[in-house]
């Protein structure tokens, strides 16, 4: 898939081959790979993997109907660290729903109740909204059309 810069530095969304949950279970197979890059056949101690929360669910849309996994590897643990899989700007997480799977740098999305709908706060630091200081957090909302059943991203400005 090609993304432009900002599609790739803020966000992106693609479409996925297999229902959400397990396009959602084989990025956490891939996320989990990286506790374990240079053990080889000979090692003999594999450092115990921790992945409460790594995996969420979210239920999105009108009514909550639609369910969404959120991969977000800021929980994952190898050993007794971290995986390191985050910086100052948050982690890359993915959220699928449907046969989509969305992309953004951030923290652990929140779920917000608008009416009927289920929505998604997105929380990032201030570059992704274009802020000159990237300690300042922005937000902008994720939302899912029940209608075409694909994400829909909501942006303000700063």
């Amino acid at each position: 898939m090609t993304l432009s810069l900002f599609a790739a530095l803020f966000f992106s969304a693609e479409i996925v081959s297999a229902d959400a949950l397990s396009a959602a279970q084989r990025e956490l197979e891939a996320v989990i790979e990286t506790c374990y890059p240079d053990i080889d056949a000979e090692s003999l101690i594999v450092p115990e993997i921790s992945v409460d929360g790594v995996l969420s669910t979210m239920s999105i849309g009108l009514n909550g109907k639609t369910n969404a996994y959120v991969l977000n590897p800021q929980y994952l643990l190898c050993g007794d660290k971290s995986a390191g899989l985050c910086g100052t700007r948050g982690c890359d997480i993915s959220i699928f729903a449907g046969e989509h799977r969305f992309v953004y740098t951030g923290w652990q999305p929140e779920k917000v109740n608008y009416g009927d709908h289920n929505l998604i706060l997105l929380i990032q630091s201030g570059w992704a909204c274009g802020m000159p200081i990237n300690a300042s957090r922005c937000f902008s909302i994720l939302s899912w059309d029940d209608v075409v059943n694909n994400f829909d991203h909501h942006r303000g400005d700063p």
